[in-house]
């Protein structure tokens, strides 16, 4: 409604008599009740996106033309991994460069116990800073 009242005052079909973002906003009350509200996966649809994700094939992906596609399948499968793997928004996805992923010694390797019982190294996602929040490493 706010939109439609902006439009007719701003293209001059009704005069201007009041501020329409002002006299139809939503109330305070309202505006502090709407929250995300997230919702658990059921397991067989994750199941499904992990098989699918991790099944990524080049004649999945679309063409652009000429049977050439618009991003390299090594590229649109380390996305999906990250997609279904690394709890990211989508802002936070965009935002990630090339060799993001550092690897960190496991915490229990500090005795140096040898070659034969040594846990694997840790991943680290490093997250550049955004316009409201620092940069953060997500273990991987």
């Amino acid at each position: 409604m706010r939109a439609f009242f902006r439009d007719c005052q701003e293209w001059d079909w009704i005069p201007r008599r009041f501020a329409p973002g002002r006299s139809l906003a939503v109330p305070r009350s309202v505006n502090a009740l709407i929250a995300p509200n997230p919702r658990v996966l059921a397991a067989d649809a994750w199941a499904k996106l992990l098989w699918a994700g991790l099944n990524l094939a080049e004649a999945d992906l679309p063409a652009a033309g000429r049977g050439n596609h618009y991003y390299p399948p090594a590229m649109v499968r380390a996305l999906a991994v990250v997609w279904l793997f690394g709890g990211l928004r989508s802002d936070e996805i965009q935002r990630l460069r090339v060799g993001c992923i550092r690897t960190a010694p496991h915490p229990d390797d500090a005795a140096g116990a040898g070659a034969a019982s040594t846990p694997p190294a840790i991943c680290l996602l490093e997250v550049p800073a955004h316009k409201t929040g620092p940069a953060f490493s997500k273990r991987w």
